[in-house]
């Protein structure tokens, strides 16, 4: 049996201005089946009612850091670094974790010694909790590797790492999209990360996240990390570091006909996952096909919607 002082698992997750879905995330790990753990909670200098909702909790397991505003990356290896647990786990403070998901998760590594980072499935819902579609991610490591080329293919709020990977090898660097970068990184120095087929969390379809904020600097910013890792693979390590420069400065707003092409495509997208859900294949062929031709609109969004098809056919 762990001790507090000696967990199974350190759960990490950063906090900011997230007091909407705050006490329903929290609640979703104290509750895991596997108890067996501590919760490191980075309160990133949040302006809301965040931390009157997290020091509301009287959990020993609860471990508040409060301090300003440092952003996600640094809030993260902040987490990592007291970290006591022989795994850590990623959670995101407007995600709910289903109930089993640490002990999933810690059985199928204690089973899998060579793997270094697994993920799995998740169910997506909106703002009311309603599930709208699924997020699936490649099972095997082979079909993750050809993944990885077109998009990132663990969902980051599932991520359950064994520690020596963050402190051996790469910890998240002081960029946007710092989740695929690492995955990159990891993979780059032989580590194998897997999926598992279980759904493991809900995760909530949101207007504030980087995404669907702008989603035109997203597009760029995920074009310039998979151009990194190219640079990095070639020995060309100087041209990443200017690479690096541009990603973390880069702060354009989305144009208004990108955001009008990602508004419609979006539309139909969503109108896909409903037609998945009621199993009406002649209407998902036909948003499919719609879909390709409104991305058409626009270069940006075509390239970005023939990446999200081709990953899709791995899964």
């Amino acid at each position: 049996m762990a001790s507090i002082d000696t967990p199974l698992v350190s759960v990490i997750m950063a906090v900011y201005n997230g007091e909407e879905f705050l006490r329903e995330a929290v609640l979703s790990v104290l509750n895991q089946t596997l108890t067996e753990f501590e919760f490191i909670i980075v309160n990133d200098g949040s302006a809301d009612a965040s931390s009157q909702i997290l020091n509301s909790f009287d959990d020993e397991r609860i471990v508040l850091v409060e301090r300003g505003n440092r952003g996600l990356p640094s809030s993260l290896n902040e987490a990592i670094s007291i970290a006591k647990g022989e795994y850590i786990a990623r959670m995101d403070a407007d995600d709910v974790s289903l109930p089993n998901r640490l002990q999933l998760q810690y059985e199928y590594m204690r089973n899998h010694p060579e793997v270094g980072l697994v993920g799995g499935q998740a169910l997506i819902i909106d703002a009311m909790g309603g599930e709208i579609g699924e997020a699936r991610k490649p099972v095997g490591f082979e079909l993750i590797k050809r993944y990885i080329e077109y998009a990132c293919p663990v969902l980051h709020p599932t991520y359950f790492v064994r520690r020596g990977v963050y402190e051996s090898i790469a910890r998240y660097r002081q960029i946007p999209i710092e989740d695929y970068d690492f995955l990159f990184r990891i993979v780059e120095y032989g580590v194998i990360i897997e999926n598992m087929p279980n759904f493991l969390i809900e995760y909530r379809y949101v207007s504030s996240g980087l995404t669907l904020f702008n989603p035109q600097r997203t597009t760029v910013l995920t074009r310039a990390i998979k151009k990194m890792h190219e640079l990095r693979v070639c020995g060309l390590g100087l041209k990443e570091k200017e690479l690096m420069l541009f990603v973390n400065s880069y702060d354009a707003k989305a144009s208004w006909w990108f955001k009008k092409v990602y508004v419609l495509r979006s539309m139909a997208k969503n109108a896909l996952f409903g037609y998945k859900k009621r199993g009406g294949r002649i209407w998902v062929w036909s948003m499919i096909f719609l879909i390709f031709l409104i991305s058409l609109l626009h270069y940006q969004v075509f390239i970005e919607s023939f990446s999200t098809y081709k990953a899709s056919k791995l899964v």
